[in-house]
């Protein structure tokens, strides 16, 4: 299947999708000829997939992130990896906390209490594991971290999750249109119908809290 990249999406964003489309489709090894391109031909980092497996290890598991790594050990340039994250692990729920309330504004308050009632460890595990561990690591920008997730949960179907993060996205500056390629090129990759998630991002964007 020849794809086409739109405007509206970068060169990283492009590639990133693609690969975290073919892996929540179980085209894992679809993946191969495109991490080969995108680092020895295009020269984009082998960091930002890196990061973008250890990402999937919160959207697919730890299996996926594990196969990931695998992958693209056998494309990788060990010459293009960058120093590692120095991380202070007394930090993480600090750093959590700053990334869910760039992510979530307002809501962010809310969400934590929600989280609260379906058990009480969740609000810690988000904040501190998911927010603090691994989203707030560079490699990736929060953008792109959105759009990665925007993509997953579309071909999912986990709408309540998916409105959460096009709403993310536009906070990350992604425009309408970005948003858009990212649901419309998993779904052409998964071979999934992307009309409830398109509708979905039409009512946000409709809505004048959009960006709120």
């Amino acid at each position: 299947m020849k794809l086409k990249k739109p405007k509206s999406l970068t060169s990283r964003e492009w590639y990133c999708i693609q690969v975290a489309a073919h892996f929540t489709a179980g085209n894992r090894w679809a993946t191969q000829p495109l991490l080969r391109r995108a680092i020895v031909t295009e020269r984009l980092p082998e960091r930002m997939f890196s990061e973008l497996f250890l990402q999937l290890s919160l959207l697919l598991g730890f299996p996926t992130m594990l196969e990931g790594f695998s992958i693209l050990r056998t494309v990788s340039d060990k010459s293009q990896k960058g120093p590692e994250h120095s991380f202070v692990e007394g930090k993480a729920e600090n750093e959590g906390r700053k990334v869910l309330k760039r992510v979530y504004g307002s809501a962010v308050d809310r969400l934590l209490v929600n989280l609260k009632t379906m058990h009480d460890v969740v609000p810690s595990v988000i904040v501190r594991d998911v927010y603090g561990r691994i989203l707030s690591r560079p490699g990736l920008s929060l953008r792109e971290r959105e759009l990665i997730n925007v993509a997953v949960l579309s071909i999912q179907g986990l709408e309540q999750q998916l409105y959460s993060h096009i709403r993310g996205a536009l906070r990350m500056q992604a425009e309408i249109k970005a948003i858009r390629s990212a649901i419309v090129l998993a779904a052409r990759i998964a071979a999934s119908d992307p009309a409830k998630s398109l509708r979905l991002l039409l009512s946000i964007a409709q809505s004048k809290n959009g960006r709120s």
